[in-house]
């Protein structure tokens, strides 16, 4: 047995339905994106944020950083961290 002929104006409505749930979904999967995309936005900011506080680094120096340029001199709160650092790994290892 075949499967009941479908008329071309039934086809034709078939697909359109099937177009419009279509466009519907990717209405939705637009506004999912771009809801994510400010999220994603907001969170690296603060990330960037926190950088720059926890390292008092200025922001022309976080962007030279991000650009993979190298800075023109190192943060003392940095250096100062570094050094430290240093002294507690020479101190655990003696």
């Amino acid at each position: 047995m075949s499967a009941k002929q479908e008329t071309n104006m039934e086809r034709l409505n078939r697909h359109r339905a099937d177009l419009a749930r279509c466009y519907a979904t990717r209405e939705k999967l637009n506004e999912r994106i771009a809801r994510l995309e400010e999220r994603v936005n907001q969170e690296e900011n603060q990330e960037y944020l926190q950088i720059v506080h926890s390292a008092n680094i200025s922001l022309d120096d976080l962007r030279l950083m991000m650009q993979g340029r190298t800075l023109p001199a190192v943060p003392k709160k940095m250096k100062e961290a570094n050094d430290n650092e240093k002294e507690q790994e020479q101190t655990n290892l003696e």
